[in-house]
């Protein structure tokens, strides 16, 4: 279908403004986008420009799925106007695949690479207190304990695998991803709790532990 001038360069400002909005949202950290996904904008060596092509990639991602009749729920209302459907198909489905493309060749160049995190800390049942790695929990004989592994970033999702080295282990209860149980034996001795833990679905991890200590009174 043969397009005018006009029909063109209106459904081109159509794109740019969608882009412009999808960056404002990911600026503004709308719920509309998760935070951990703006975080993982941030970990681009080029912040900005990682910004500026994935929000002209998904404009074009958008706007073809309202070409092919696909309902996007947060703008079903808006896009199903009679009055913007000229708008939102100025752009023939060619143009909007160059771009599509064009700004996905864009963002590859400066795609953020995940990074392991740096530190945690840890939280002990009946201790008051974090703890960080590299510390030292003095448990009673037989005593039954609940470590939490958390980030220092609240807006991180981490994910753990717990690991353990020593004989003063008795029972070691179900993992509850970063929360694990451990009961230890009555004998004086020393060991240590492990946990690997990745940051925001990155396949990178750290490995961090604690020490710890029984002491026969």
């Amino acid at each position: 279908m043969n397009r005018r001038p006009l029909e063109f360069i209106s459904g081109l400002a159509v794109y740019i403004v969608l882009a412009l909005l999808v960056a404002w949202a990911i600026i503004l950290r709308l719920s509309i986008i998760p935070i951990q996904f703006v975080n993982w904008l941030g970990q681009s060596h080029n912040p900005q420009n990682a910004l500026v092509y994935f929000s002209l990639a998904l404009s074009a991602t958008i706007l073809v799925f309202l070409r092919f009749g696909i309902e996007i729920p947060k703008i079903k209302m808006v896009a199903s106007s009679e009055k913007l459907q000229p708008y939102l198909s100025g752009l023939p489905i060619w143009a909007l695949g160059l771009l599509w493309a064009g700004s996905l060749i864009g963002f590859w160049s400066v795609f953020p690479s995940c990074q392991p995190p740096v530190t945690i800390q840890f939280e002990v049942s009946g201790r008051e207190g974090a703890f960080h790695p590299s510390d030292t929990i003095h448990v009673l004989p037989g005593e039954a304990v609940t470590v939490t592994a958390y980030s220092i970033n609240k807006d991180a999702t981490l994910s753990c695998s717990w690991e353990y080295a020593g004989s003063i282990f008795q029972t070691i209860g179900a993992q509850r991803g970063c929360q694990v149980s451990a009961k230890f034996n009555d004998q004086s001795g020393s060991g240590f709790m492990t946990v690997s833990v990745s940051e925001n679905f990155c396949s990178q991890s750290s490995i961090f532990s604690l020490q710890t200590l029984i002491a026969n009174h």
